[in-house]
């Protein structure tokens, strides 16, 4: 009978998330608290280091000056800075517009709701007084399974955010990095061979790097085909010269504005050759 996979628990996903090193702490210590069941205050201890982690979290990728030179940005009433909300907004988008977030199809919006609800609750938990320690024990496991879900979640927005305008975008960066492949000369080809020509480019993927007030970063990682020659055309032709089609993985930066996200500056493409060079014994033969 095949084996029966479980989903991964918590611990497992937490880990795979991009967390930075004091982050990890709090969550190997607010997990260590929780486990402690002879810790009467254990949900109370729970819920201060958490509610830190949320707000560490939104803090790191939501600096205020990035928030605040948002377009769409704006002081809510009786605010002087931004708000949990608007620092959620910013990780997930940057600086891009509603409207073409909406086009684009990203609706996060009720995964932000949580993270703020997770925030809210867990700050009513972080202060202990007499008559306000909870004990009950499948009362405790809900609320941690509610704060670590809420947590998933905002990483998940900030995920499908990017994932929808890495869709929404993807015949435009793929038609700029077959423009870039095309129009320059490749240094790391142009060292194997006496001259070459990029004849196909293949896009396997389109990341978004970076996203900030005002710039979106692109990387791009596929494949080429190049035809290389080996000494001028009289040599191909009297076969003192040789001619072969090779195949090597590329990486590609761009970045453009967020008001005009199609329009890229910068493109360069770099060909990763080291397998020519790995396969090219000391006498010089392929």
């Amino acid at each position: 009978m095949p084996a029966v996979s479980s989903a991964p628990s918590i611990e497992e996903q937490l880990g795979e998330l991009p967390l930075d090193d004091f982050s990890r702490l709090v969550v190997h210590g607010a997990l260590r608290v929780i486990a402690d069941r002879q810790n009467p205050i254990r949900l109370h201890l729970f819920a201060a280091a958490i509610r830190e982690l949320f707000g560490h979290t939104l803090h790191r990728l939501a600096p205020d000056d990035e928030v605040k030179a948002c377009s769409w940005f704006s002081f809510e009433k009786g605010q002087n800075k931004p708000t949990r909300r608007q620092r959620a907004k910013y990780a997930t988008q940057g600086g891009l517009g509603d409207r073409f977030i909406s086009a684009a199809g990203v609706d996060v919006e009720h995964l932000h709701d949580a993270a703020i609800d997770a925030v809210n609750e867990l700050s009513n938990y972080t202060h202990v007084q007499e008559g306000s320690v909870v004990s009950d024990s499948a009362e405790i496991d809900a609320f941690v399974e509610k704060a670590f879900g809420a947590l998933l979640g905002l990483f998940e927005s900030f995920a499908e955010c990017r994932s929808k305008i890495q869709e929404a975008i993807f015949s435009h960066v793929h038609e700029e990095t077959i423009s870039g492949a095309l129009s320059e000369t490749i240094q790391s080809l142009d060292e194997i061979a006496t001259h070459h020509s990029v004849e196909y480019v293949w896009v396997d993927e389109v990341q978004v790097e970076r996203i900030t007030h005002d710039t979106v970063h692109f990387v791009v990682r596929g494949s080429v085909e190049a035809e290389m020659q080996w000494g001028s055309n009289s040599d191909v032709r009297r076969g003192d010269g040789a001619e072969m089609d090779l195949s090597f993985p590329f990486r590609a930066t761009m970045w453009s504005f967020a008001e005009d996200i199609t329009d890229f500056h910068d493109t360069e493409v770099v060909v990763d050759t080291r397998s020519w060079w790995e396969n090219y014994d000391d006498k010089g033969d392929y």
